[in-house]
């Protein structure tokens, strides 16, 4: 439900269509901000099971590295250096 949600409101904002945010980050968004009302209120505590948690973190990290070509990097010049 919330992905339906988050595709419409990136169409609707134009915030989030300038500034390139992703639907998936319009929902997480949104799910935090539920989650800490209803936590809040006492009506609803998510537990959260963090298990899988440092795998899954390293695997997405290294998964962002497999976008880079030595051409790009060459274009970035020393500002990819200095990063």
């Amino acid at each position: 439900m919330l992905y339906y949600l988050d595709d419409i409101l990136k169409k609707k904002i134009s915030f989030f269509q300038k500034y390139c945010i992703p639907a998936p980050v319009i929902g997480d968004i949104i799910f935090a901000h539920l989650a800490l009302i209803l936590n809040i209120t006492g009506i609803l505590t998510f537990e959260m099971d963090e298990t899988m948690k440092d795998v899954f973190q390293t695997l997405f990290f290294t998964s962002v590295g497999y976008t880079a070509s030595l051409k790009l990097l060459k274009k970035g010049g020393l500002q990819v250096l200095i990063l």
